[in-house]
Parts: structure tokens; C-alpha cells; sequence
């Protein structure tokens, strides 16, 4: 977990787009069920069409980072910015951090799928983001 200091640097240098709000469990149940509903989306798209199965994939990361944040009394602006803020939330469990390569890596096949070029996700990397979701949603459930 992360230090108060830790999360006081970080709200300060992503300030233009996260909001502080009550934290809000009913919110982060809501976008865990996403995450789940996303996964099994891509989980179901894999094999036959991998760009969609990774836009669902990315969805779900989102959605467990989001979640994350609610919880904790934060809400992201849709703004240029968002997804760095979200993804260095320094109160994230610890599987963002061990598979950031991954996650970052996911952001960018899920922008080229939707905007640059059709057939370029392998369902290898694929299955590697639903390993990946996983366990982040294992760490991230309620127990």
C-alpha cells in the first residue's frame, strides 16, 4: 500500500484531473461488475476476434483501476491526463505495478485496434491482458 504522503503527491501533480469525492463503495462494486462483464467479453472474443476481445480487456483494467479509486474517494475528469493518473495511483494493488508493462502495453494495441489498423492484436498477448486481469481482480475483490 501506499503512504499518505505518497497519495498527497500524487493528487498534487494529477490536480487538473482527479477529483476528491466521498468514497464510494456502491460506485466501486458498480465498476468491478464492469471489469467482470468486460472480461468475460474479451474471454469470449479471444479467439475470433482479438482487436475486440483487447478493447474489452482495456475496458476491464480501466474499470479495476477506477474502482480502486471510488473506493478510496477519487474520481477521474475525462480529460488528457486521466489514464496516467489512474494508472500511478499509488494506491493500487501491487499487480498494476508488476505488470505495468502490460497494462501500458494493452492502452496502446486497444488505440491502434480502434483507430490505426485491424488484425495487429495477437490472441497470445491477448490471453496474456485476461491473465493479468485476473489477478488483478483477485487482489482488488472484496474478501
Amino acid at each position: 500500500m501506499s503512504s499518505t504522503r505518497e497519495r498527497a503527491a500524487w493528487l498534487d501533480r494529477h490536480r487538473d484531473v482527479v477529483r476528491e469525492i466521498r468514497p464510494d463503495r456502491a460506485d466501486a462494486e458498480a465498476k468491478l461488475r464492469l471489469a467482470q462483464r468486460n472480461l468475460e467479453r474479451a474471454r469470449a472474443n479471444a479467439e475470433g476476434d482479438a482487436d475486440l476481445a483487447l478493447v474489452a480487456a482495456e475496458s476491464a483494467l480501466v474499470n479495476v483501476a477506477d474502482a480502486v479509486l471510488a473506493a478510496e474517494g477519487f474520481r477521474l475528469r475525462g480529460k488528457t491526463g486521466s489514464h496516467q493518473a489512474r494508472f500511478s495511483y499509488p494506491g493500487l494493488p501491487r499487480a498494476f505495478r508488476e505488470h505495468s508493462a502490460v497494462v501500458t502495453a494493452a492502452r496502446k494495441a486497444r488505440n491502434t485496434a480502434l483507430y490505426d489498423t485491424a488484425g495487429a492484436v495477437s490472441p497470445s498477448f491477448v490471453a496474456e491482458v485476461i491473465r493479468v486481469l485476473n489477478e488483478l481482480l483477485e487482489q482488488v475483490r472484496p474478501r
